[in-house]
């Protein structure tokens, strides 16, 4: 993968909005290829003849993009009844994949699960949206904006001034691509939605930044943003009876396997608040056990022994509420083989009523004991190799028998760019 000077997370959430109708989806059976057939409608109901069809690799998106190949694994066209027709292999299906249906009077992205079973025989298309205004070009001006997860892209001006026109309703990022003499730079946007048959005009895009954001919650289903484009974040909530984690390919919770050792619910939903989805987590801590916690976060590179490169992260900044003290741990690949429950590099901050924003600067992290010999693991060596960002209840900072309760958003990385968490 080519290395991304400048990057922030690129959220790819979209809303499904398919229309169901009762025909099954049909199959080969033993070949490993799925044969899909589904028929767009215009948004007045009539067939889309001619739409284009495309399916999108999501997880690879940016790795297509930076290399200057195209992510789109499969292309055609609806016929006069507006039929598409499509195989696509179980190879392909096994990451997410988007399916883009471009007409003159309609569109849709749509997000299909590797069976396929959130696609319908009928889909309805949406009207479409608009999108302008302008880019820094301090840098220079960029070769190509694209819209993140889709194959919708579009060119800048001398003055920095862009265009998207005819676009699926949808939650994008605007990536922006600048082509120097010897390597491809990306930076992008935070989120923003399309709304169907809307204009949005005046929109800015800043400078390149090192500030990445690890999910702003958007979807309204679960956890999302690097998820949806990296197979190395996911999302967990843990207490002493009971684990649960995101599975970004499924879309959906799963319980996990953990040893009862004690009784601390432990609750979590999307909620929206302050007009924006977050994420809710809420708890008791049990009266009696000795090993009582209760915790929510997300692994990095869960496949791998190898943790991520944080080495040049300044901060993390998010915006929460709630009640109680959450104690920040970064859980680093040495200390994890040291203790795996404690010690790592922690900060506790206490929740108030009202949503706020939090920043917390590296150089507050502390080890804590029972590490009798902390100076043989410092900061600048162990964040390198960071496993796991978790958020806990701890029984040392909180009441056992109280309810406890927490809710985030718009969760940023700063001074990390994507390349640091791909960096072998």
């Amino acid at each position: 993968m080519m290395n991304l000077k400048y990057s922030t997370a690129l959220l790819i959430a979209f809303t499904a909005m398919a229309v169901f109708q009762c025909s099954p989806i049909e199959s080969t059976g033993g070949t490993g290829t799925e044969t899909v057939n589904t028929f767009a409608r215009l948004p007045d109901g009539t067939p889309a003849s001619g739409a284009t069809a495309k399916i999108v690799a999501t997880l690879s998106w940016i790795d297509s993009i930076s290399s200057g190949s195209s992510p789109i694994l499969w292309e055609g066209i609806a016929d006069e009844d507006g039929r598409i027709s499509f195989d696509i292999s179980a190879e392909e299906l096994t990451a997410p994949v988007n399916l883009q249906i471009d007409h003159e009077e309609g569109a849709l992205l749509f997000p299909l699960e590797s069976d396929m079973a959130n696609l319908g025989d009928t889909v309805q298309l949406k009207t479409t949206s608009s999108l302008s205004g302008t880019v820094d070009i301090s840098a220079g001006v960029p070769s190509r904006l694209l819209l993140s997860g889709s194959s919708y892209e579009t060119g800048v001006d001398a003055s920095g001034i862009f265009s998207f026109s005819n676009v699926a309703p949808g939650i994008y990022t605007v990536v922006t691509a600048l082509k120097t003499a010897s390597e491809l730079y990306l930076s992008n946007s935070d989120s923003l939605t399309l709304s169907e048959d809307s204009a949005t005009t005046g929109y800015e895009i800043p400078p390149p930044v090192n500030r990445l954001l690890i999910d702003n919650f958007e979807s309204g289903v679960g956890p999302t943003s690097l998820s949806r484009i990296f197979p190395l974040l996911g999302w967990y909530v843990l207490s002493d009876s009971i684990y649960y984690l995101w599975n970004p390919t499924n879309k959906r919770w799963e319980r996990g396997i953990s040893g009862v050792i004690g009784n601390s619910p432990i609750y979590y939903d999307s909620i929206v608040t302050e007009g924006n989805t977050a994420f809710s987590v809420s708890t008791v801590l049990d009266r009696v056990s000795l090993m009582a916690n209760a915790l929510f976060g997300f692994s990095l590179k869960p496949v791998s022994d190898q943790g991520a490169n944080l080495s040049t992260i300044t901060s993390i900044s998010l915006r929460a509420s709630g009640k109680g003290v959450l104690r920040l741990r970064f859980e680093s690949l040495g200390l994890d083989t040291v203790n795996s429950r404690l010690s790592h590099y922690t900060y506790p901050f206490v929740l108030a009523d009202t949503m706020g924003t939090y920043t917390i600067p590296v150089d507050s992290l502390r080890i804590l004991e029972p590490i009798n010999d902390s100076a043989s693991y410092p900061w600048e060596q162990e964040s390198r190799n960071v496993l796991r960002i978790e958020f806990e209840f701890s029984t040392s900072e909180n009441d056992r028998g109280d309810s406890l309760y927490c809710t985030i958003d718009d969760f940023y990385f700063n001074g990390v760019t994507i390349s640091d968490l791909t960096a072998e």
